[in-house]
């Protein structure tokens, strides 16, 4: 029996996500599939799994076949998700601290991966307000259009800007416990 839950996070929150995805598999529900803002579970024997998430952007040096086979290999299972994001679940073993980034690096690769893409897709984001905005020309009707626009742009940016300091704090967190 499936379980279909719509939840939103926003990209900074992925320890609460982990926690949510590890509460269900309490319940004994396994995530099987994760679509835009809804987690698609089915109903198993009650387990204690933990749960992690790489973001892989537009790719990499390796094919996703290698790259879902190298965390296979390690013992985890893959969850089809999409928009470069990847879940990943594994049962539990005691005295054993289990993650996908083993070390400084690897952790600091996904930071970058990620703060890289939301770096790339806000450039346009951001030209449109400086540029575009302030040269777009209209009368009449179509200049509460414009507005709407502008305040729509504007919020988006705001969130996109969010994101990324979160997102670079995060980063900075990592550096800073690792060097303790």
């Amino acid at each position: 029996m499936n379980l279909a839950i719509r939840k939103w996070f926003w990209i900074w929150q992925q320890d609460q996500e982990k926690k949510f995805l590890e509460e269900q598999a309490k319940k004994a529900y396994v995530l099987i599939e994760v679509k835009v803002f809804k987690y698609i579970f089915d109903k198993r024997e009650t387990k204690n799994l933990i749960y992690q998430m790489d973001f892989r952007g537009l790719g990499g040096k390796i094919s996703q076949e290698e790259y879902l086979q190298i965390y296979e290999d390690a013992g985890w299972t893959s969850v089809p998700s999409g928009n470069g994001w990847y879940y990943f679940y594994q049962e539990a073993k005691s005295n054993v601290n289990l993650s996908l980034f083993n070390d400084f690096e690897s952790q600091r690769k996904a930071y970058i991966r990620l703060i890289g893409f939301l770096a790339l897709i806000g450039f346009p984001l951001y030209f449109y307000i400086i540029y575009a905005i302030p040269n777009l020309q209209v009368s009449g009707f179509f200049t509460r259009v414009k507005l709407a626009l502008i305040i729509i742009v504007v919020v988006i940016a705001f969130i996109h800007l969010i994101s990324m300091i979160k997102i670079y704090h995060m980063y900075k967190k990592l550096k800073k416990n690792i060097k303790e």
